[in-house]
Order: structure tokens, then sequence, then C-alpha cells
């Protein structure tokens, strides 16, 4: 998915086009587009809170 995004989105850096593949991912699995439900489904053992912040930094 993150080759798919490289291409369609150039100017974006190795990390945000990996974000983005989480996210859709997120989506998908949470059928939710709050940050929480999102950050739940987020791989690692980062916390909630962080993850949360990780995602309205990308989006803003």
């Amino acid at each position: 998915m993150t080759r798919c995004f490289v291409a369609h989105f150039p100017e974006y850096q190795k990390n945000q086009v990996e974000l983005l593949a989480l996210v859709v991912f997120a989506l998908i699995q949470a059928k939710d587009v709050r940050h929480a439900a999102l950050a739940a489904r987020f791989p690692g053992n980062a916390q909630t809170d962080s993850v949360i912040r990780r995602l309205e930094r990308f989006f803003d």
C-alpha cells in the first residue's frame, strides 16, 4: 500500500506515507473516524494519547 501512496503523494516523506497507510488500515478495522478509536488499532506499545497526538500532527 505504501508504494501506491508514494506514487500518488510524491511530496510526502517516508514516515508520512507509512502513517497514512496505518490510518487507512485502522479506519478499515475500527469502522470509526474518532482519533481514539483509530489510535487503539495502531501497532506498537505507544500510549493511546501519544498516537492521538501523532494523528493530529499528521492532519494539521
